[in-house]
């Protein structure tokens, strides 16, 4: 009996895959219809062919067109990155600074010195460092984030990781 009901359960499972209508090609990741799903994930460059058909970006860009909000952050070779609601970036020579990603209001800031490091071995080496000699600057390297810490790390060897509430979770010397 258990033969017969699982050869019956294996019959009618491939009887379901031949008689099962058949799969339409996705809506073109980038175009208005797509959803990702399990066969057709959006992801690093979407279906990995880097296009983005139906597209259209924003070509051109001046202090007031196509600008939705701008906000004096301080200089640095830093790109900015999307936190959950923020935008954040390094500044010279210390500083981690947050937006508002809505309007680009200051949500917070913060610097980080060798004093947060724990042990004096580590400020004495953090406070010892010369700048770059090409000009990059403290915080020329992209923070990156888990959706839930911000981690930067300075020239100086400090990394830091940081809550999206501004607030310094650790901080160690490389």
């Amino acid at each position: 009996m258990r033969g017969a009901a699982r050869l019956l359960i294996f019959a009618s499972f491939v009887g379901q895959v031949l008689h099962a209508a058949p799969v339409e090609p996705p809506t073109l990741l980038g175009s208005a219809g797509f959803q990702p799903s399990a066969q057709h994930p959006f992801g690093w460059r979407g279906d990995g062919s880097g296009c983005f058909p139906g597209a259209a970006p924003v070509t051109e860009w001046s202090p007031v067109q196509n600008v939705k909000w701008s906000a004096a952050t301080g200089r640095s070779y830093s790109s900015p990155i999307l936190a959950d609601r923020f935008v954040v970036v390094t500044a010279e020579p210390n500083l981690v600074v947050c937006l508002q990603r809505k309007d680009g209001a200051l949500a917070w800031s913060l610097t980080v010195t060798p004093a947060a490091l724990a042990d004096q071995k580590s400020r004495d080496a953090a406070e010892r460092y010369e700048l770059p000699k090409d000009g990059s600057g403290m915080a020329a390297a992209t923070p990156v984030t888990d959706g839930k810490t911000i981690f930067t790390v300075f020239a100086n060897g400090i990394v830091c990781a940081i809550g999206l509430d501004g607030k310094q979770k650790w901080a160690a010397c490389i």
